[in-house]
């Protein structure tokens, strides 16, 4: 992919930067949460497996798991949808920066 900028500035943007941005949210968030919660669960049904028998018990544990699945589902879309808007956007300055070498291209003749 292109990058977009000029020389020093400060303002710009860069494909590989944006891309390296998605790439880092999806680790931090995605997978650092995911394990998270599996450990934290865990944790959770230990306590309960010390504690707690019984019927009750066994429904609270599919119910949380229900939940926790439900959790990474919903952060996995709002990845996915985030991750969108960051391709439109970087598609949106390429366009921009298209529009203005035709501009000046055609400005010079």
């Amino acid at each position: 992919m292109a990058e977009i900028g000029i020389s020093e500035m400060t303002i710009g943007v860069s494909s590989q930067g944006v891309e390296d941005y998605s790439e880092s949210i999806r680790v931090e968030v995605l997978q650092n949460l995911s394990q998270t919660l599996d450990e934290e669960v865990a944790k959770v049904k230990t306590s309960l497996a010390q504690a707690w028998t019984g019927e009750s018990e066994q429904v609270f544990e599919e119910l949380l798991d229900k939940q926790v699945t439900v959790i990474k589902e919903d952060m996995e879309s709002e990845y996915n949808d985030l991750n969108k808007k960051l391709v439109n956007l970087i598609g949106y300055y390429k366009n921009q920066d298209k529009k203005l070498a035709e501009t000046m291209m055609g400005g010079s003749n």
